[in-house]
């Protein structure tokens, strides 16, 4: 299986790609954090990581699959601290390069940078944009 890697990807594929995920039936919550001075990568993902499970488990979804990195170990830790006993949440991570679910995030969250015609594009399954301070 090939990967969906929208910064690496030719604009007709990225056109081709934001059509076909506006045609499900899905809805995108993204979180982001402006990195300010002292704000580090791992503090905002952590953040954004927390919001996320809160959003989640408010919404009673059963499920969260996040793209693993080198080590997981911190998004483990993050999850544990922001998860409620109920409702009950899994989570697992995969590898982006085999679990094309994820390419629906670097999708939109590559059109949310992009903006113009790209954040057009993926209005139709946006849902919101969160913005947080770490």
């Amino acid at each position: 299986m090939m990967r969906l890697h929208f910064h690496e990807e030719v604009d007709g594929k990225r056109r081709e790609s934001l059509e076909f995920f506006a045609s499900m039936p899905l809805r995108v919550v993204v979180t982001v954090v402006s990195r300010t001075h002292g704000t580090t990568g791992f503090a905002a993902r952590d953040s954004c990581l927390a919001e996320i499970v809160s959003v989640l488990q408010a919404r009673s979804v059963t499920r969260l699959t996040i793209e693993s990195r080198q080590d997981d170990r911190d998004d483990q830790r993050t999850i544990a601290r922001a998860r409620a006993a109920e409702p009950p949440l899994l989570f697992d991570h995969r590898d982006g390069a085999t679990e094309p679910m994820l390419w629906i995030a670097d999708a939109v969250t590559w059109a949310i940078d992009a903006g113009g015609r790209w954040l057009q594009q993926a209005d139709p399954i946006l849902e919101s944009v969160v913005e947080l301070r770490p």
